[in-house]
């Protein structure tokens, strides 16, 4: 019997395996080929393009045909957060389509959800580099994207600076700037990332 899984989840297995909360032997059985999928909102260039086949898609069951977004329409698309990523996308446009009268989408056709001005911010409990109203700074971002990075890379120097498009040596003032140890600078480009 050849047997294949494919298992997906939105939680950080390897965290929760830290702390006692998944099985570390499963993990490593599942684990074997990992496919990490950005959520939509790290892709927010798609949203178009997923809008015009959810549109399309919609056309085939609507009672009307619906072509197209207003342009207004679209920036509220493209600035919601999307906790529930693509499917959530998918619902809100089968939603809009179904109370459309008109061959545009127009605001009043989305959720009330996607209108709001101001809409909330869920960042993880504890995080720092937070000005008056709650957002993250510029270095704050640039920071744990660098962190990211370097996770992503096990730590390689080489392939982590290529991902950002600097050099070694830019890599390095980034880290110092923000108190991170890099290690070594060993041949292979590999190490471990410590706050200092």
């Amino acid at each position: 019997v050849d047997v294949r899984i494919i298992a997906a989840t939105n939680r950080d297995l390897e965290q929760f395996v830290k702390e006692g909360k998944f099985r570390d032997d499963l993990f490593y059985r599942l684990n074997v080929v990992r496919i990490t999928l950005p959520s939509l909102v790290e892709r927010r260039e798609d949203i178009p393009m997923l809008v015009h086949h959810f549109l399309q898609k919609c056309a085939a069951g609507a009672m009307h045909a619906v072509r197209g977004v207003l342009p207004e329409t679209m920036d509220l698309l493209m600035q919601y957060r999307w906790p529930g990523n693509v499917r959530e996308l998918e619902n809100a446009i089968e939603r809009a389509v179904s109370l459309s009268h008109g061959p545009l989408l127009t605001p009043d056709d989305l959720p009330a959800s996607l209108r709001r001005t101001e809409l909330p911010v869920k960042e993880p409990a504890g995080t720092t580099g937070h000005n008056d109203e709650g957002c993250l700074s510029l270095e704050e971002v640039e920071k744990r994207h660098l962190v990211r990075v370097l996770k992503e890379t096990r730590g390689n120097k080489v392939k982590a600076a290529k991902i950002l498009g600097i050099d070694r040596r830019t890599l390095y003032r980034m880290a110092d700037r923000f108190g991170l140890d890099l290690g070594d600078d060993a041949d292979n480009g590999e190490g471990e990332v410590e706050t200092k």
